[in-house]
Formats: C-alpha cells, structure tokens, sequence
C-alpha cells in the first residue's frame, strides 16, 4: 500500500484490470497504456479507492463497458486518458459535477453516445478555468456543442471534438477560448456559419 508510482505501459499485458489496483492508497501516478488489457473499468478504482491518485492513463488498450461513476470521486485527479478503448455509453455527469482538479480529459477513440454533459463548465464545476485539454473527438457523440466550452472553459488550449454526430452551429463563445492552440470540429453534422470571434483565435496552429 506504499506504493506510489506504478509505470506498465508499452508492454504485452492482457487479460483484465485487477481490483485490488483500488486498494493502493497512495498511488498517485498509474499508467497502463498501450497494452492488451480487456474488460470493464473496475468500479474499485474511484470511489475513495485510489484517493491520492493524479495521473491515470489507461488508452490503447482493449477496455469495454462504460465509464464508472466513481473515478468522479478521484480527488486529486489532473489527468485522465481513456482514448483507445471500446468504452460505450454516456459520459458520466458526476464526473463533470465532481472533477474539480482535472486539467487533461482525454476519451477520444471509444463508441461514447449521448451529448456532452451540460454541467461541464458549470457552476457544478468548481475550477472549470483549470481544464485545458479535452479530446472527445472518434465518438458518436450527439446533440449541439454546449456554449459553456468556450464561456466557461477559458484555459483550453486543446479541443477536440471532431468525428461524432454533432450537430447544430459553433458557439460564438468559442471566441473567448484565447489560449486555444487546437480545434478540432470535422466530421460532424454542424450547420450555418463560422462565426467571426472564432477566425479572430490568434494561437490556433491546427485546425
């Protein structure tokens, strides 16, 4: 239960994610990625479980079944990476209401349905200033981009959103997004114009 940094990426791993990984108290930094690990995301690992935890990737493996409502109870969170996966269903809205640290979420590359949750950016969301990478972009996600992202989300440097079934027009807040060196939106259902504040992103590098 000491231990606080476990490194297991780039290896030939399978079978599933252990449950007993929620018994390590301390652990702050966890790295599964590029693997062949399968099956569900274990409820263990959130819920007060891993409560020191910050850094946790799991993408590029082979996961399934659906993002667990406890890593919203993950404290110390900053960054999370579930890109590559074959998770489906929602995104969870505890984990925009709770995650009040998390600086990259990353759940690009799944079989994610449902729109993007409506509390992220929130009032629900205490720090939403300290988000500054989101990668939701290979989905099937639906509905219209909520107009909090670019209201509320103002340390974006990276958004990608592209390759879902979006639709509606582009906010016009996404004007406000001045750090935003990324934007990705192709791919998608969205209609009418390219609002005037988004062509006025002077750091966009890629598009």
């Amino acid at each position: 239960k000491k231990l606080e940094i476990l490194y297991l990426h780039q290896n030939f791993l399978d079978g599933t994610l252990p449950t007993e990984i929620g018994r390590l108290s301390k652990l702050t930094h966890l790295d599964l990625s590029q693997n062949s690990i399968g099956g569900i995301i274990p409820e263990e690992l959130g819920g007060g479980g891993l409560s020191k935890i910050r850094y946790l990737n799991l993408s590029e493996n082979r996961m399934n079944g659906t993002i667990p409502n406890s890593l919203a109870f993950l404290p110390e969170l900053t960054e999370l990476n579930l890109n590559d996966n074959h998770l489906k269903g929602f995104i969870p809205t505890s984990l925009m209401e709770n995650s009040n640290m998390l600086v990259n979420l990353s759940l690009a590359n799944n079989i994610l349905s449902g729109s993007i949750p409506h509390v992220m950016g929130g009032e629900m969301l205490t720090n939403p200033k300290q988000l500054q990478m989101l990668c939701l972009n290979n989905n099937t996600l639906n509905g219209t981009i909520p107009e909090y992202i670019g209201g509320n989300l103002v340390s974006l440097q990276t958004l990608k959103l592209s390759g879902n079934k979006l639709t509606g027009t582009i906010p016009n807040t996404f004007g406000n997004l001045s750090k935003l060196e990324t934007l990705t939106l192709d791919g998608n259902l969205l209609t009418g114009v390219v609002p005037m504040s988004v062509c006025g992103l002077e750091n966009v590098a890629n598009w």
